[in-house]
């Protein structure tokens, strides 16, 4: 039997963003051989997995007790278990105390120049770096090899696709008719610009398809009130509560197409639930993108904030095309399923066991 910690502070602080829901599929997918313990900082969600024990040590929501959280309460808690493994989804793993990390990164990349503010987040970038030289395996979808760092000391293993989220047949949501949907980098910057890509697509369609914004902690929707008096946007743009994880398929299902014009997660993004699904899906261009994409999303450039706000009107308006893209991302998404991602998982958890 495998003892592994999760990290669940993506799971309870942001539940419907790439880390929340990749881990939430972690759980959902243990192997009979795992005993699953997950790390929370507040009570546990009624929805938690069956079978996952909950550690809760309560900790404040702030970048500063993040900090803390990672470097200090992880391994304690880790050490307090027992744990063989910490299992993380973010790329900030502890420095001392947690002898065996692992990370399957689902988490957008920084962007390129972008500056880190405050003193608490530049050192926790700092103390992260050092984290990393000491993880003992990256976990990578095995579609995305040729895009795997090549300057990692930790071994790589490749997993397959992950399945999708157990959805609930009786989803009932409080949703449009029809809508567009988001979820996406949140931060000040990236919001500016999803807002001004949006700009070019709203006044042509956002009153028959609104734009839901998915995955938004308190400080992101903070970024998004300070934003939206400088745009015209009406009631074109609308953000989601926190969402249970059995309805996120019933989300995807329903919308009209999926608008990500940022760069990509590796893992639990809804640009693979948009193929899973499918779903037409306007993209930014990039190496992840083109690999994992290719002819099974309309790419623009992400520079290009005007030809990405056209992409979103050019699939809700032309069927022909929207039903080619939808098809070509079922196509993909059905070669996920030939292998098995739980066995695959448990693998790799025994492959770092068995090397340390």
């Amino acid at each position: 039997m495998i003892r592994v910690l999760y990290d669940g502070w993506p799971l309870v602080r942001q539940p419907n963003s790439p880390g929340g829901l990749h881990l939430i599929t972690l759980l959902q997918q243990q192997h009979a051989e795992v005993r699953a313990v997950v790390a929370l900082p507040e009570q546990p969600p009624a929805w938690l997995p069956e079978g996952v024990v909950a550690q809760v040590l309560p900790t404040a929501n702030s970048l500063r007790a993040r900090l803390g959280w990672e470097q200090r309460s992880l391994p304690r808690l880790a050490a307090d278990n027992q744990a063989d493994l910490l299992h993380l989804t973010t790329s900030h793993p502890p420095i001392f105390g947690a002898r065996r990390s692992v990370l399957s990164p689902a988490e957008f990349p920084a962007q390129p120049g972008e500056h880190r503010t405050g003193f608490d987040d530049r050192l926790r970038t700092a103390v992260s770096s050092g984290g990393m030289s000491r993880l003992r395996g990256l976990f990578w979808p095995s579609d995305l090899a040729a895009q795997s760092p090549q300057d990692m000391s930790a071994p790589i293993f490749y997993l397959p696709p992950e399945p999708s989220l157990h959805g609930s047949p009786d989803a009932h949501l409080d949703l449009p008719e029809t809508y567009l949907l988001y979820q996406g980098p949140a931060d000040y910057a990236s919001l500016r610009r999803l807002l001004d890509a949006w700009s070019w697509a709203a006044g042509s369609i956002g009153d028959y398809y609104p734009l839901l914004l998915l995955g938004l902690d308190a400080v992101e929707r903070q970024h998004l009130e300070q934003l939206l008096p400088s745009y015209n946007l009406g009631g074109t743009l609308r953000t989601l509560l926190a969402m249970l994880p059995s309805d996120i398929p019933a989300l995807f299902q329903g919308c009209t197409a999926v608008f990500h014009p940022a760069p990509l997660a590796i893992w639990g993004g809804s640009v693979r639930l948009a193929l899973r699904y499918g779903k037409p899906l306007v993209a930014a261009d990039g190496p992840l993108a083109d690999a994992l994409l290719g002819r099974a999303a309309y790419l623009a450039p992400q520079d290009d904030l005007r030809a990405l706000g056209a992409g979103i009107i050019t699939v809700v308006v032309e069927e022909n095309m929207a039903g080619e893209l939808a098809q070509a991302g079922r196509e993909r998404a059905a070669t996920w399923e030939q292998s098995s991602f739980k066995e695959s998982l448990y693998a790799a958890y025994q492959a770092v066991m068995q090397s340390s």
